[in-house]
């Protein structure tokens, strides 16, 4: 970002970062994703999702991931009553300050 060079470097890379979440959250489908966590107040597993925002899994995966990586969203492993394991997903406190954000637009 050449028309950064005037600011410090510690802001240069701060304004990367809000940039790149920003780009992240532009996509209807991870803000779909991220609105979904909101709501639901319980961890949510993968099909959950998948099931209720009616989207296809491996394009649910690659947005989860984009979410993950930017700390928009947790991921925990946990048994079901059968014991057997899966990934559950919540919204972290930066996925909800986002909402917020967007919100008072």
């Amino acid at each position: 970002m050449e028309e950064l060079k005037w600011l410090p470097s510690k802001k240069q890379i701060e304004l990367r970062r809000k940039g790149r979440d920003l780009s992240i959250i532009s996509n209807k489908n991870r803000l779909n994703i991220l609105y979904f966590l909101n709501e639901n107040s319980k961890n949510q597993n993968f099909n959950e999702i998948a099931v209720k925002l009616k989207v296809d899994t491996s394009n649910l995966a690659y947005h989860i991931n984009l979410l993950k990586k930017t700390g928009f969203i947790n991921n925990s492993m946990l048994p079901d009553k059968e014991g057997r394991t899966f990934s559950y997903y919540s919204i972290t406190e930066k996925g909800k300050k986002m909402l917020k954000l967007i919100e008072n637009l």
